[in-house]
């Protein structure tokens, strides 16, 4: 199953929110970042914040974050929410007129299932699984001022300075 650009976009987006957290994005960042429209992109952050997935901050100083918790997003959902409920195949050969194999054919049940046994896949990974370790230390050095990691921030904060001359390990 080939997902639709729009789908694309918007687990693009929702993984460089997560990767950021709790710091917001900008629709800019993403468009530098990914090489995709501006203007197409704001239509995907404005859905995927009607959707609850993210929370938009407009104007100035505006942008994005995750609207839930990483770990909560389920990607089947995000996938299905985007692409809409159509089946794989129309079984119409013009419209109103259906299929002559119609009342015999397998075909359309078949590819309902496949697409069911895709999406039930889809369902076992949340946006947290996703942006992994690499993955958001990726989008973190490609984002101007991303935060570090959570772990390096507390590391940095209980060095004193006695500590970095020290030269120790």
């Amino acid at each position: 199953m080939r997902l639709n650009r729009f789908t694309d976009y918007a687990v693009r987006v929702l993984m460089t929110a997560a990767a950021r957290a709790p710091q917001r994005v900008t629709v800019d960042e993403v468009s530098r970042l990914f090489g995709i429209s501006r203007h197409h992109l704001t239509r995907v952050v404005h859905r995927l914040g009607q959707m609850g997935y993210l929370a938009t901050v407009r104007g100035v100083g505006g942008g994005f974050t995750l609207g839930q918790p990483a770990d909560r997003i389920r990607l089947g959902r995000v996938v299905r929410q985007c692409e809409g409920h159509a089946s794989v195949i129309d079984c119409m050969d013009d419209p109103g007129r259906p299929c002559c194999l119609l009342p015999g054919c397998r075909l359309k049940r078949a590819l309902d299932e496949g697409t069911e046994a895709f999406f039930e896949t889809l369902d076992r990974y949340t946006l947290a699984d996703l942006v992994v370790s690499t993955t958001a230390a990726t989008l973190r050095r490609t984002l101007p001022d991303a935060p570090a990691p959570r772990r390096q921030q507390a590391a940095r904060r209980r060095t004193t300075p006695a500590q970095k001359g020290s030269g120790s390990r």
